[in-house]
């Protein structure tokens, strides 16, 4: 039977993992906006990664 401490870093892991996809898409989208986009779409755009960019520190934190 696995561990309740190995089930929780697989999941950690694949939230890890969603959260880096998320990321990876948000900043081919903010190239496409800063080379085309207006200004508030260049604020969301970075906002929105900021946020997921400590979702993903607090889930890696947990880790140790």
């Amino acid at each position: 039977m696995l561990s309740r401490l190995y089930i929780n870093q697989m999941r950690n892991k694949e939230l890890a993992l969603r959260r880096i996809q998320t990321i990876q898409g948000r900043l081919k989208q903010l190239d496409f906006i800063v080379n085309r986009g207006s200004s508030e779409e260049r604020v969301n755009a970075l906002r929105e990664l900021n946020e997921l960019i400590n979702d993903l520190q607090s889930i890696v934190e947990r880790e140790n």
